[in-house]
């Protein structure tokens, strides 16, 4: 220790060259198969499990209803599956069957769920109605329920307690030897594509019956089992395929005529076994599950002895070694269900490159001329991936912060070791000088068409390599010193420069310099690429390209950011790919083709993550680049946890093309939950309501996207995104129909999807009759209203011509009291001088009073006229209009007219102000004509009322007169008249020895426009 030690800087070094002498001696321990014992992995697979934490006990049997539902057979009961989601067969039935009494399901392929209970043998479910088959000869044995097989009539095989049983209708028939069976449990039950069904029996034989057939018939194979771990199969090409003590073998190599009785010990024995698609066979083995290719499983004559090419242990994350079920679904995935719960693995589209452990740190990666790769991170040295997957490290070359590959073929490495710069000669590395006076790390380097490197120093120093010297070319870049940046180099040799907000062009000879416009947003540069005349530009602010001379930043369809970005590649044939924190983002080659045409537009992305085979994110900038192309096209990827690929070539045929089952589970409304296998009545008062819907996608069900549209309610399709619910809130009662649909993980959409039919019962004030009755009431109200105005209206007119016809009345009358009488004296004296012509003296005198009467007459008329005029002026000139009905009916000086106002004058409504007015001057008329007094007051006094006094000192009114008025004079009822209509109340006052008062007082409410003080 004390000579690793002499100085700390010492131990240092020591220390770093320790650490990278073991990982390099890990590294050249892995043999040359590295690649063979990659793919014995899972890691081109997704793995996803549950166990007890998720609610899951041991899962004993794993089936798939024709709807996309998984049905798990398990020791908390029996559960529906949607992905995401478990559902007891309780719920699921809306409590039509109770948990607690269900031992195990069985689906058949018309979509009946069959239910062993412990209480009521069998049990038919289906579009909500349970139907019970009370014969006990017809209940399965066992707690597992996997021993069942349907035949395609619908009819059921199975093993019940009685033995082999056979279910046909509600008809129960328990197989013997009259049919051919000798009768007790079978050990395996299988029914093929062809309608024949297969048995083996308790001794091991094996028996079938072709369709159409009543009896069994030997098969000249002998089964080895010393238990009961027996199962039958068909494969893609129809050939049955049994797993028995002996291992897998197909039945169809073996000759009838000569049995194989020895075991087969390079064979696998299995539990159970299924075939994918592509004709590769997984089986449950001792260890866990195994996955042999078509090619092995072609090549079985008759055995299965051919290694497999993946293996699925506990060492990779399996449950439980406990394998009771192996299932694969409708999309290829696969299921397993082991004593500790559920597994289930899916292809992925990146396969994952297992490497030996280090601190995780950012890889840097390039790609070599011969399908090779170069890695590196902080702490992995330099590490050489050759074509086959062996592995060989350069200890030497350690602390990698960047990586790049030149024109030539060469490779160059900027580190933190003992030289900052390496260049590959041939097998090996030499080094390469820094700048003198700068051992900072190289973060970025690229080579010209001239063959003359460039770097940037962590500091920010940039330099190229001349005569052997590097030179400073901050000051040619206009570059600061303390900005970092990026650069790279396109096909022809260019070397591209970003930082801050410039972008310069090294063409081998002069530099060209553009500058980010002032409305483009700065993303800051941490990593860049160039091909096909666009320069990526790429940081923590997103993604910009520069092509034609301008800058385009790109903005993305999918709402959700891309993150901080560590990497940028444009592939030749396959689009944009984005390496950043939050993933990887794909643009295809025609969505970026569209984009390229309208940069304002929004690029269609796609996301690839964890559940794609991307181990980890990316998490820092150095070393860089941590995206490139492979020269055989594949896109490698870096991240803190390791790298991973895929081929583009082969995506298309990796997706997803089963659209998935959409199904609505149920409806709560009013805090009650409906199923929704039959249209769906909701009760009055419901104006809120719950939809629960699914999509059957089980590769990547958090990634399946819904929407949702309420026919008769909604104008277009509600995007739901992930979210598996709908929630409406005041609906009216009515009739609508909730229609869902639903994508699948890479975006198939099922346009049909599927629908429920609602609705929501009215209230007896919501009905269709209560309504026409209302309208019909209304209508009635209406009319009735209408009559009312009408008759206000005719009622009003009516008024207006009364008081019309008493206003006649009333001037009639004042007119008969003195215009006429004045005429009527003067055509009577006139008449009696026309008798005496030669009387000149009586003549004159006769002229005389006829002028006399007509000078009356004039003025008579004058004051009828007056009469007839309505106050239309101010309204506060009540007192000035009195003052002048009285001028004008004072004709000689035997009277004496006083008028005085107390109080605040107010404002006074026109209407009531002329009925006053009115009032006035027919008191004031009559005291005049008919008093014989000396003296008139009146006196106007405003109020909280307005009183109107008028008095004289003359001879009074007659008592009679008084109550019942002068025959053919009206004066008297008038005033009456006009002081009911104001509403006001009118006195008349007989003073001793003589005169007489009217005293008015009209309630303020009626007459005043304004508050008075």
């Amino acid at each position: 220790m004390s000579v690793l030690c002499t100085t700390k800087r010492r131990a240092k070094s020591t220390r770093c060259f320790s650490r990278a002498a073991v990982f390099a001696f890990v590294l050249l321990s892995f043999p040359l198969g590295y690649a063979q014992r990659q793919t014995a992995s899972i890691a081109r697979f997704h793995h996803t499990s549950w166990t007890s934490d998720d609610g899951l006990g041991a899962v004993s049997n794993i089936q798939q209803s024709p709807d996309g539902f998984l049905w798990l057979t398990t020791s908390r009961g029996v559960l529906r599956f949607d992905g995401l989601r478990f559902e007891s067969v309780q719920q699921v039935t809306f409590n039509a069957v109770q948990d607690s009494d269900i031992l195990s399901v069985f689906i058949s392929a018309s979509g009946n769920v069959w239910l062993t209970t412990r209480s009521a043998g069998m049990l038919r479910w289906k579009d909500g109605v349970v139907t019970a088959i009370s014969d006990r000869r017809c209940t399965p044995a066992g707690l597992g329920g996997g021993m069942i097989a349907e035949e395609n009539d619908g009819s059921l095989w199975f093993a019940s307690t009685t033995g082999l049983t056979h279910l046909q209708g509600s008809s129960c028939e328990v197989l013997g030897p009259g049919r051919g069976y000798p009768g007790r449990l079978p050990k395996a039950l299988f029914v093929d594509r062809e309608r024949t069904v297969w048995v083996v029996s308790p001794s091991n034989d094996l028996l079938y019956k072709p369709e159409g057939q009543g009896t069994f018939k030997p098969y000249n194979a002998t089964i080895h089992s010393t238990g009961t771990a027996v199962a039958i199969r068909q494969s893609g090409t129809g050939g049955i395929w049994i797993a028995d003590d002996s291992g897998i073998k197909r039945l169809d190599t073996l000759s009838q005529a000569g049995s194989i009785k020895v075991a087969h010990n390079n064979s696998p024995s299995s539990r159970d076994f299924t075939f994918s698609a592509d004709g590769s066979l997984w089986t449950v083995t001792d260890d866990g599950v195994s996955h042999y290719s078509r090619e092995a499983v072609a090549a079985a004559s008759p055995y299965l002895t051919a290694a497999p090419v993946e293996t699925f242990t506990v060492q990779q994350g399996l449950t439980s070694d406990g394998v009771s079920k192996l299932m694969l679904d409708q999309e290829g995935n696969v299921w397993v269900g082991t004593s500790a719960g559920m597994d289930s693995l899916h292809r992925s589209l990146l396969q994952a490159v297992t490497l030996p452990h280090s601190q995780e740190h950012e890889i840097g990666l390039v790609g070599g001329d011969k399908d090779d790769l170069w890695i590196g991170s902080r702490s992995m040295p330099l590490t050489h991936v050759a074509p086959g997957g062996a592995l060989n490290g350069f200890p030497e070359i350690a602390k990698l912060t960047c990586i790049r590959r030149d024109h030539n073929g060469n490779i160059w490495v900027g580190g933190g070791g003992n030289s900052s710069l390496w260049r590959s000669e041939g097998e090996k590395f030499v080094s390469v000088p820094g700048p003198l006076g700068d051992n900072q790390p190289v973060v970025a380097l690229e080579v010209d068409r001239n063959n003359v490197p460039w770097i940037y120093t962590i500091n920010g120093l940039s330099y190229r390599l001349l005569n052997g010297s590097w030179v400073n070319v901050n000051q040619e870049l206009g570059k600061k010193a303390a900005v970092l940046g990026s650069m790279t180099s396109d096909e022809s040799g260019n070397i591209w420069f970003a930082f801050s907000e410039k972008l310069v062009e090294w063409n081998g000879s002069t530099f060209q310099r553009y500058s980010y416009p002032q409305t483009l947003k700065n993303i800051s540069p941490a990593t860049m690429s160039a091909r096909n005349g666009h320069v990526w530009l790429a940081g923590r602010g997103g993604v910009d390209v520069f092509f034609n001379g301008q800058f385009h930043q790109m903005r993305w369809k999918d709402r959700d950011p891309i993150g901080r970005v560590s990497g940028v590649v444009e592939s030749y044939n396959h689009g944009l790919w984005i390496n950043g924190f939050s993933g990887i983002t794909h643009i295809s080659r025609a969505a970026l083709a569209d984009w390229l045409q309208n940069t304002n537009s929004e690029a269609v992305t796609e996301h690839l993550d964890a559940s794609d085979g991307l181990p980890g994110f990316s998490g820092d900038r150095l070393p860089e680049p941590s995206l490139i192309e492979g020269s055989d096209g594949k896109i490698w990827f870096a991240t803190t946890k390791g790298i991973a690929f895929l081929d583009p070539n082969s995506m298309a045929a990796q997706r997803n093309k089963l659209p998935p089952s959409v199904k609505i589970t149920s409806i709560l409304a009013r805090g009650k939950e409906f199923p929704t296998w039959k249209d769906v009545v909701l009760p009055i008062h419901t104006t809120a309501l719950e939809a629960d819907f699914t999509a059957l996608s089980l590769s990547l069900p958090q990634r399946v996207l819904f929407r949702y549209k309420l026919e008769n309610y909604d104008k277009s399709w509600q995007d739901a995104g992930t979210r598996r619910q709908a929630f409406y809130t005041g609906l009216p009662p009515g009739h609508y129909t909730l229609h869902v649909i639903a994508c699948n993980n890479d975006g198939l959409w099922n346009d049909t999807g599927t629908f429920v039919n609602l609705t929501l019962l009215p209230a007896f004030y919501q009905t269709t009759w209560f309504l026409c009755l209302c309208a019909v009431a209304t209508m009635v109200i209406v009319w009735q209203g209408y009559r009312y105005r009408l008759e206000r209206m005719a009622a009003a007119m009516r008024t207006r011509f009364g008081e019309r016809l008493d206003e006649r009345a009333r001037v009639a009358r004042d007119l008969h009291d003195t215009l006429l009488q004045t005429i009527s004296v003067s055509k009577l004296a006139t008449d009696q001088a026309l008798e005496r012509p030669a009387d000149i003296a009586g003549l004159k005198a006769v002229l005389q009073q006829l002028s006399e009467l007509l000078g009356q007459a004039a003025a008579e008329g004058r004051a009828a006229l007056s009469a007839l005029h309505v106050s239309n002026k101010a309204s506060n000139n009540l007192a000035n209009a009195i003052r002048t009905a009285i001028d004008e009916s004072l004709i000689d000086d035997r009277m004496q007219a006083e008028l005085s106002v107390d109080g605040l004058v107010r404002d006074i409504h026109p209407i009531v102000c002329d009925e006053v007015y009115r009032i006035a001057y027919e008191g004031i008329r009559n005291a005049f004509t008919h008093s014989e007094a000396t003296l008139l007051r009146v006196n106007l006094a405003y109020g909280q009322d307005l009183t109107l006094r008028i008095s004289d000192n003359g001879r009074g009114i007659d008592a009679d007169i008084l109550h019942e008025g002068k025959a053919g004079h009206y004066g008297l009822s008038c005033i009456r008249d006009r002081a009911t209509r104001i509403g006001a109340s009118l006195d008349f006052k007989i003073s001793r020895p003589g005169g007489t008062e009217i005293i008015l007082i009209v309630p303020g409410k009626a007459i005043f426009l304004t508050k008075g003080s």
